[in-house]
């Protein structure tokens, strides 16, 4: 809905511009509803005893855990890293940070099992489990999306330099050449 045209919008709508398609937002949710009921059917399958089995009791303890420490730890983390970056101009610059702060920390979270060893103890004398450097593979993705985001945020400025010798006052460019 478009303001009236005497009446100011505390954030000017772009012409052209909408939310969002219903059909989108519909097909969306049929398919990630469809997805979450194959989860849960695959869940309770695989427990071998139903609903009242055993070992779904330590999965909701689980689920529960991590709704708990998302909410109560990640969440805020990361609000306030995006606050923290709102301060870093231009937006050149921010962008890019804001990406790598993120990736870094679903990197991190995701790794957070490997590098700290969990299933060596299960099975020990068992090379098969986690053969890998798992600390040098975790560095080298972090180390690679730090550099993505120092080539994103800096490319503007090197375009910028190419772009600016090339139309030096001495130099002229393909169209006055004739």
């Amino acid at each position: 809905m478009r303001p009236e045209p005497g009446a100011r919008s505390a954030t000017p709508i772009p012409e052209g511009s909408h939310q969002g398609s219903p059909r989108v937002f519909w097909a969306g949710t049929v398919i990630g509803g469809a997805i979450i009921a194959w989860g849960v059917a695959g869940l309770i399958a695989d427990n071998g005893a139903g609903v009242t089995g055993t070992r779904l009791v330590p999965w909701l303890a689980w689920l529960f855990g991590a709704l708990v420490v998302h909410d109560a730890v990640i969440v805020p983390l990361t609000m306030l890293a995006g606050r923290a970056t709102r301060r870093a101009r231009p937006l050149v610059i921010r962008t890019p940070l804001q990406v790598a702060l993120a990736l870094t920390g679903v990197v991190t979270l995701y790794a957070v099992p490997l590098l700290l060893g969990y299933g060596r103890g299960a099975q020990p004398g068992n090379a098969s489990v986690q053969p890998l450097n798992y600390r040098t593979s975790w560095l080298v993705v972090v180390a690679l999306v730090w550099l993505a985001a120092a080539a994103l945020a800096g490319w503007p400025a090197l375009r910028g330099r190419v772009t600016r010798r090339l139309r030096s006052p001495g130099r002229r460019s393909t169209r006055e050449r004739g």
